[in-house]
């Protein structure tokens, strides 16, 4: 339990120095409790920052469109698409996936960490950066 004497005070501007912070604290102190502390000394015990930064988006580089290589096909599995009867669905590999490589789906994309369902009716494609972008085909 115990008390507590925090006192939350904004700082007029993102350039104060630590006299701006003093006298917002005083300022504030006065206005909370009636009185200053302006002899004591006064410690600063959490800071919450607010920061952003204004800069360029690099537009994705394009890469030239290659079918999905034979080593990324890892065979096939049964699935349940849409409620229906299961159907033999092709399963991919990621790690073994280039940039440009696409394919259409139904397919089962996977990986370590998980597995992605590519419906039917949907292009599965690999961008520059190795990240999948799926897309109604």
């Amino acid at each position: 339990l115990g008390q507590s004497y925090e006192i939350g005070v904004r700082l007029p501007s993102a350039r104060s120095s630590p006299r701006d912070a003093r006298r917002a604290f005083e300022l504030q102190h006065a206005q909370v409790y009636g009185h200053s502390l302006e002899a004591t000394d006064v410690e600063l015990v959490h800071a919450r920052v607010r920061a952003s930064l204004e800069t360029s988006v690099e537009r994705p580089k394009s890469v030239r469109a290659k079918p999905l290589s034979p080593s990324a096909i890892a065979g096939q599995r049964s699935a349940v698409l849409d409620g229906r009867q299961p159907r033999l669905v092709r399963v991919i590999e990621r790690s073994q996936l280039e940039p440009g490589m696409h394919w259409q789906g139904p397919a089962i994309l996977q990986e370590y960490s998980a597995t992605t369902l590519i419906p039917a009716r949907w292009q599965a494609s690999v961008t520059a950066g190795g990240h999948i972008v799926l897309r109604r085909a």
